[in-house]
């Protein structure tokens, strides 16, 4: 009874607050060829109640069997792949609590045990392994979570079951991601698939990050919220607003990376990879069959490298670190973990989880999405770092897939029930952020502008994922020589990862 009433309070507060964790509550499409556009609904609209919450799976007893769930350990403090699938025990922590009742809900329902299988983070191990363990024709794990390059990378090797012959699984619902799921599918068929379970990668979105006190001590007279809400948050404004702040502050007449203060603090290579995301910019669309073609090759790929190499190189205010310049050390410890805390930057780029470095600075701190291209552009964007993770089934596991397409559907309805609502109002929201407006522009312009790309998830490190990091890295400005260069090799990478979900079967 006592389980009954869990499950029924759980369902009442999902209720109430699933406008607010609208993500990935857009309705996504059955047919995995629907056209761009076509079904969707808006950021913040919902099913009825109902239908929303019931994930319509049959009682089964799985006769106390383990659930094994590979996915990355949590070397990097930032990162909270282990809590996805996995939490020991309560702890009095919202989050870490929320996962714990999600798998006992699950395994009580189903008699049957969720099991993490760890493997270190670094270096892409977990792909690595699984690919060593599958071709020799051995279980690795149930199912596989790892960062989305690697595991794309390895998506030519015929690994992967493919997610729609699983029985169970309902892409319709709301806890399945609907642009994930049109952009990870070609003919009918995914190798991977990315849920509400997932939530490391909702963790990876970019976003802007701002110093209170220095915006105030420089006396900039736009308030940043309202240029955002007024459809004013422009690159050029970006960058009008932090072009010349800068400030020698160890007076020895040299530029210092990590000794004096800028306008904006960034690098050159992963963070820069978000910046054609946040101007709606792309490197495949469908086409009319629905397969993903490059389009990359335009006019606007050219604008985008020539300024941005004006705005990174040319200009006082702006720091990017480039490769090497550190050693050994995070990028993103550059900004979150060095510049902010000791007020050395006004603004800089970061993804939501880089927010857990900053609990100890003193200073407020608000968060804003990445700015437009233009004004006309219709609304802001944003992307998943590649360090986020897709879920794989291994082909080794296809014995047991009338377990694995419950057990993937019903962790996906619990965490939207359950998982979600922890992560968005009370992880995130309440410990993470630190003022209203930075929530609300997590709500209206940072959750549902995240973009997904064909040609961004299956880069397997041979597409164009990286294009504007691997020209900017170089202190090039020339996009037309770069495509020239890595159009063949590219578009044969991209033919051939289509002609495996083509070939899929046979």
């Amino acid at each position: 009874m006592i389980n009954v009433i869990k499950k029924i309070v759980a369902c009442l507060m999902a209720i109430c607050i699933v406008s607010a964790t609208a993500f990935s509550c857009t309705q996504a499409t059955k047919d995995p060829a629907l056209p761009e556009g076509g079904g969707d609904k808006t950021a913040g609209e919902t099913e009825p109640a109902d239908d929303v919450l019931s994930d319509g799976l049959e009682p089964r007893d799985f006769g106390g069997r383990a659930f094994v769930m590979a996915t990355r350990d949590d070397t990097d403090i930032v990162c909270r792949h282990m809590l996805e699938v996995y939490a020991e025990s309560i702890t009095g922590e919202v989050l870490n609590d929320a996962v714990y009742n999600r798998n006992i809900t699950i395994e009580e329902r189903f008699n049957c045990k969720i099991v993490p299988k760890l493997t270190n983070e670094k270096d892409g191990e977990l792909t690595r392994e699984m690919q060593r363990t599958v071709l020799a024709g051995d279980v690795y794990a149930d199912v596989a979570i790892d960062h989305m390059i690697n595991m794309s990378a390895v998506a030519l090797k015929s690994l992967f079951y493919n997610w729609y012959d699983a029985p169970s699984l309902d892409f319709s619902k709301p806890w399945w991601n609907e642009t994930a799921t049109k952009e990870l599918q070609v003919a009918g068929k995914s190798f991977f698939a990315f849920s509400d379970m997932l939530i490391s990668g909702y963790d990876r979105m970019y976003a802007i990050i701002f110093n209170k006190k220095l915006y105030t001590d420089f006396g900039i007279a736009d308030n940043p919220y309202t240029l955002v809400n007024e459809g004013k948050w422009t690159i050029d404004k970006f960058w009008s607003l932090t072009k010349d702040l800068y400030l020698d502050l160890n007076g020895n007449g040299s530029v210092d990376l990590t000794d004096d203060l800028f306008g904006f603090v960034s690098n050159a290579f992963s963070a820069t990879a978000a910046w054609p995301w946040a101007f709606n910019h792309f490197i495949t669309r469908r086409n009319a069959d629905g397969y993903p073609e490059i389009i990359l090759n335009n006019e606007k790929s050219a604008q985008i490298t020539l300024k941005m190499y004006d705005y990174y190189y040319n200009t006082p205010g702006w720091s990017i670190v480039n490769a090497g310049q550190r050693g050994d050390k995070m990028w993103w410890d550059y900004v979150t973990a060095e510049m902010f805390p000791d007020n050395k930057a006004v603004f800089g780029t970061l993804t939501l989880c880089e927010t857990l470095l900053l609990r100890s600075m003193e200073e407020d701190y608000g968060i804003l999405p990445m700015p437009k291209w233009d004004e006309g552009q219709d609304r802001y964007h944003t992307m998943i770092d590649g360090h986020g993770p897709l879920m794989a089934i291994p082909m080794t596991s296809a014995e047991n897939i009338e377990m694995i397409g419950t057990m993937m559907e019903v962790l996906a309805a619990e965490s939207y029930k359950q998982v979600i609502p922890a992560y968005y109002e009370i992880s995130l929201k309440n410990k993470q952020l630190r003022d209203e407006e930075s929530i609300q522009m997590l709500d209206d312009y940072i959750k549902p502008g995240v973009l997904f790309d064909f040609g961004f998830i299956y880069d397997g490190w041979s597409g164009f994922a990286f294009w504007l990091s691997n020209i900017l890295q170089t202190k090039k400005s020339e996009f037309a020589s770069y495509y020239e260069k890595s159009e063949r090799a590219v578009t044969n990478y991209y033919e051939k990862v289509i002609a495996v979900h083509d070939n899929y079967g046979n």
